[in-house]
């Protein structure tokens, strides 16, 4: 329960690794329950509520916001674009549903990070940026595939 009466965007990077956990935790419950109750409920709205502001927030190019949760931001540098796509495709990956992952936008998402990674060379991109990045892909490649 605390964790879910926290605000991401105080958190630090965003509130990136905070949403992740508080994801990571209802999948884990959602995966071993038929019903979502309870605090668990509450949980749920709390992640569509915050995968509601990213979808908001996001780029006209499939990008996340450089100011990930807090305001609506291009990111100024390759680095950058793949850090903030990386992160919120990361905690995207357990807040949403399966049918959810495979909606336009968060297909997009997916596409711009892979062409951005694509473009430059790997020492464009800090080494957390990269490795968020790259686990973003990796489970939504998962979690798509699972449908």
């Amino acid at each position: 329960k605390l964790a879910i009466a926290r605000d991401p965007v105080a958190e630090p990077e965003g509130g990136t690794h905070h949403l992740f956990g508080v994801g990571f935790a209802f999948q884990k419950y959602v995966e071993t329950h038929k019903e979502i109750k309870g605090i668990w409920k509450e949980a749920e709205r709390y992640l569509d509520r915050h995968a509601a502001t990213a979808k908001r927030f996001q780029l006209g190019d499939g990008a996340f916001s450089d100011g990930l949760l807090k305001v609506r931001a291009q990111p100024a540098s390759p680095s950058k674009l793949v850090f903030s796509t990386g992160h919120t495709l990361e905690w995207l990956v357990f807040a949403l549903s399966r049918e959810e992952l495979s909606q336009p936008w968060v297909q997009r998402g997916a596409t711009r990070l892979v062409e951005e990674l694509e473009t430059h060379p790997l020492d464009a991109f800090s080494d957390g940026g990269m490795y968020h990045a790259v686990n973003a892909l990796k489970l939504y490649r998962d979690a798509v595939l699972r449908q």
